[in-house]
């Protein structure tokens, strides 16, 4: 029977997160079983399941699994409580990108009709990959079929929809890579070289007509529909294995479909990148508001907005460590920013402790885009600079003293609820401080009226987020 050849189960049985069991076989083909590797969190079972697909460069051997585990895929997203289902789709010559697609399919259709022996919920499967796995879990997110109940065959009876998509660096359009059309004619260039890896054997019995129409049902680019799930893509910008136009394009095109989508570029990042596990943790905190955010509640995501009240107060510290930097021949900016430095630490190092308490580690998280969007208003000339830099402060000041305050008052762990309160007044002192300051710039009126623009649009940066839940979303 499919899916009962185990070759060995807690192959790692040390510190992990999760029990680990090999060769799980998901379909054969031409006499080739299909097999995926199946990581069960040894801590809460959230009832999330990620199918994770473990291919590079279109090639599926073991290697691809222990590369997911360098990159601690397993470790971060089992310690969430997540079951993660690695994928093997085959590898080139043999299979084909289409038909590896195939094999992704068969895969996600006996995940679902075996969901309850791993205890996760069908209908809310996540889907991650990267470089030629994020290719195949974008194909498949835009391309999803449904199933047939009267089909005796139990897995044709499930569908291939996964509710979210997560792809690191992927191809996303052959026949425009770089920005550069491809000459996909027969004979070209393109066609003789990366076609025939693509494509496959038969190339050579394709009509023009037939190869852009392959081509074209590869790209998921090409292939998107108001139907896709919600999607988060990560890539480097100095990828010179896979452009970052890959994923910008995309992007556009999953906007202009009306679907949901973020792209994260990470600065620097190649094909991979050495720090890559924190934009791994990164994407499942944005699984995690996709696949659980409704359901967790605001008691669900205390621990995730205690961490990110950490990280407000450690960039707290660091926006007036850089004011004194920017202007250090203004003393008394230099005195209010040494005390709001050392304030915004001690509070920083008491958000640790209360982490702590909890049991819940400190890790990187997502941002909201709410600082960023603020930050892009600040004018870029002196003094006009400084007036909006101190401003901005302030508005962030202020906007942590509301937030504080509907956590004092609304909170059933009283203890958490009285440790926000406590915040409260140094956050409204740190608001009339940097106002203050402002007017050391510009006369008074210029200041006040400035403020009211600035918080104008801040209202609206709010009004209109999306963001995860954070203590500025």
């Amino acid at each position: 029977m499919i899916g009962s050849a185990v070759a060995e189960e807690g192959a790692d049985e040390g510190d992990e997160p999760y029990v680990q069991t090999m060769n799980v076989v998901y379909g054969e083909t031409e006499g080739v079983g299909l097999v995926m590797d199946v990581f069960v969190p040894k801590g809460a079972n959230n009832g999330i399941g990620i199918v994770d697909i473990a291919s590079g460069a279109w090639h599926s051997d073991r290697g691809k699994i222990r590369d997911h585990k360098r990159a601690q895929i397993f470790d971060i997203m089992c310690e969430r409580g997540f079951t993660v289902f690695a994928v093997r789709p085959g590898s080139l010559p043999k299979f084909t990108l289409s038909e590896m697609h195939l094999h992704v399919e068969e895969a996600i259709r006996w995940i679902k009709a075996h969901h309850a022996d791993y205890g996760i919920d069908p209908d809310r499967l996540g889907l991650c990959g990267a470089s030629a796995g994020g290719h195949l879990a974008s194909l498949t997110g835009v391309t999803a079929k449904k199933g047939n109940p009267d089909l005796e065959d139990p897995l044709k009876q499930q569908s291939t929809e996964v509710a979210a998509v997560v792809a690191f660096f992927p191809p996303t359009d052959f026949a425009n890579w770089g920005g550069k059309p491809q000459d996909l004619s027969p004979g070209s260039r393109w066609v003789r070289n990366s076609g025939r890896r693509v494509l496959g054997d038969k190339l050579d019995e394709m009509t023009a007509e037939e190869i852009v129409e392959t081509v074209k049902s590869i790209s998921p680019r090409q292939l998107v529909t108001s139907d896709a799930p919600p999607f988060l893509l990560i890539h480097g910008d100095s990828d010179f294995i896979v452009p970052l136009q890959q994923s910008e394009v995309f992007r556009d095109a999953l906007e202009d479909a009306g679907v949901s989508v973020e792209l994260i570029v990470k600065p620097g990042g190649g094909h991979p990148w050495p720090t890559i596990h924190e934009e791994v943790a990164i994407a499942t905190d944005w699984l995690e508001a996709q696949l659980l955010g409704k359901e967790a509640g605001v008691a669900g995501s205390l621990d995730e907005l205690l961490i990110d009240h950490a990280h407000c107060e450690k960039k707290a510290a660091g926006t007036a460590m850089n004011l004194i930097f920017a202007y250090v021949d203004r003393v008394d900016l230099v005195r209010a920013m040494t005390e709001i430095v050392n304030e915004e630490l001690e509070h920083f190092h008491m958000v640790l402790d209360r982490l702590g308490e909890r049991g819940t580690k400190f890790r990187r998280l997502q941002p909201s885009s709410y600082g960023r969007k603020l930050n892009d208003l600040v004018r870029k000339q002196e003094p006009a600079r400084a007036v909006d830099r101190l401003l901005v402060a302030a508005l962030i000041e202020a906007r942590s003293c509301e937030r504080f305050g509907m956590l004092r008052d609304n909170l059933e762990d009283r203890d958490l609820a009285e440790f926000f309160g406590s915040l409260f007044e140094s956050e409204a002192r740190h608001h009339s401080t940097y106002v203050k300051l402002a007017t050391t710039f510009a006369p008074s009126d210029e200041v006040r009226s400035r403020l009211e623009e600035l918080a104008t649009a801040e209202a609206e940066i709010l009004a209109t987020s999306t963001d995860p839940p954070r203590m500025h979303s």
